[in-house]
């Protein structure tokens, strides 16, 4: 008895396969016939589209296209792709196909596109990806219509993405009339978003990018998304540089570190660029900066850094465990809450309020009362502070904890008295 339920079963399975087979080579012959017609009918207009074949998996609900190429006739841009997969529920496409609107009633879809490449006329610029993936639940006919007509969902979504191996060519001006090509690499950047259409809020889940030389953990929410006034919240940000380091302005200052971890509220548009942040209002930023390694600028080799290696201070390269901010930006005044340094013997501190040049940042100039705290980390490092500051000129102030001396000057010319920055 069990040996012809066995049977039975296996005969059932065999006849799902091949009637799954028959109904899935109907529905690809179906589907590139439609597909070709549509194609075609966009001839006389502006794109070219092509492809080698389509099928379907009757049982995945999934949609295959293979060797896809795109030509936009104007621009003279390409698009093409090795396959370009597209999977549905199987309610959505029944659905979808019961409409007499020829509106499309899909709530969630999965794309998959493998070895894209964007091409500008130049050939040169472009994007090329060699996997993408993009998971949307929400009404993907809500979606489609709204990226058409260059404006965000206007109703909820969730998008979750995947990509592998990018890689972002762009033409930089040195002149007028000659550029030289910028190509940034991408390893993987996987992302998750929600936006939620009652309160116009999109959240970033996590967008997690990973680059050679760095990797970036990003989180967060941006309110009033779809108005002029959208803002950050909660934004949060670990960055970890491999090998890898920033220049600090032209005066050969460097600056590397293992990791950094940074807080934002503000104006999303402080975001863009530099004159937009140190300009925006209402604005908070803490950081926090471990493993620093510090290559000092040229002109402090010839002020300060002459006077400690005469003593046999090292000067090439500063190393710090770590460094902390704690910044708000209002009315163009940055006000430095926190600004802590640890160099391993001791702590110094800054404190006070920056007046920001919006035009040129670093000429931004420090208010009358900002400060440097100086906390030694023992009574011996303490005494060999205060005799070194009277062998320098510097006239440090004693306090309770250490030291304190008095901030003037610009970003990229500060003033303490005793010294020449």
């Amino acid at each position: 008895m069990a040996k012809k339920i066995l049977i039975a079963v296996a005969v059932l399975i065999i006849l799902l396969l091949v009637g799954n087979l028959l109904l899935s080579r109907f529905a690809s012959d179906l589907v590139e016939t439609e597909l070709r017609n549509v194609f075609q009918q966009d001839q006389t207009n502006r794109f070219d589209i092509d492809f080698e074949s389509a099928n379907v998996n009757t049982l995945s609900s999934t949609i295959t296209v293979k060797n896809v190429r795109f030509t936009d006739k104007e621009d003279n841009a390409t698009i093409t792709s090795d396959s370009f997969s597209l999977n549905l529920k199987l309610a959505d496409i029944i659905r979808s196909a019961r409409n007499t609107d020829g509106n499309v009633d899909i709530s969630e879809a999965q794309f998959r596109v493998n070895n894209f490449e964007y091409l500008a006329e130049d050939g040169v610029q472009g994007l090329r990806a060699s996997h993408i993936f993009l998971d949307i639940n929400g009404d993907i006919n809500n979606f489609i219509r709204s990226i058409q007509a260059g404006r965000t969902p206007s109703m909820g979504q969730v998008i979750k993405g995947d990509f592998n191996n990018l890689t972002i060519t762009r033409a930089i001006p040195i002149s007028e009339t000659v550029t030289y090509d910028e190509t940034t690499t991408f390893n993987r950047i996987q992302t998750s978003l929600t936006f939620t259409e009652l309160i116009d809020e999109l959240k970033v889940d996590y967008l997690d990018i990973q680059m050679p030389n760095v990797n970036t953990s990003i989180s967060g929410v941006i309110t009033n998304f779809n108005t002029p006034q959208r803002r950050m919240a909660n934004l949060k940000a670990d960055i970890n540089l491999l090998d890898e380091f920033l220049p600090v302005g032209e005066d050969g200052a460097k600056l590397e570190f293992e990791k950094l971890s940074l807080n934002f509220d503000g104006p999303f548009a402080a975001l863009t660029s530099v004159p937009a942040f140190v300009s925006s209002n209402n604005s908070h930023i803490t950081t926090q900066m471990e493993s620093v390694v510090l290559t000092p600028p040229d002109t402090y080799q010839q002020s300060l850094g002459r006077n400690l290696d005469a003593l046999g201070v090292p000067t090439d390269r500063i190393f710090l465990p770590s460094i902390k901010t704690d910044i708000r930006i209002h009315d163009q005044i940055a006000s430095v809450e926190k600004l802590d340094v640890d160099t391993g013997f001791g702590l110094v501190s800054v404190a006070g309020n920056l007046n920001i040049d919006s035009v040129q940042p670093a000429l931004s100039t420090w208010q009358d009362g900002t400060t440097i705290q100086i906390r030694p980390q023992t009574q011996e490092l303490n005494q060999f502070i205060g005799s070194m500051a009277g062998f320098l000129g510097i006239p440090l102030q004693r306090e309770e904890y250490g030291f304190s001396v008095g901030l003037s000057g610009t970003l990229t010319s500060p003033f303490i008295p005793g010294l020449n920055l």
